[in-house]
């Protein structure tokens, strides 16, 4: 996350099966959140 900070990304994303309540809790408690109904996590990174 530090990196992509210093290289000037400003989000980061990543996706996961519709049903996979375990990963859906994991990124939800880490900051980040839902953008669409295919759960496809973003955080900002600043």
């Amino acid at each position: 996350m530090y990196l992509a900070r210093e290289r000037g990304y400003r989000h980061g994303a990543i996706s996961t099966a519709f049903d996979n309540d375990r990963a859906f809790l994991f990124y939800t408690n880490y900051g980040f959140r839902v953008v669409n109904w295919t759960y496809e996590f973003a955080r900002e990174l600043s």
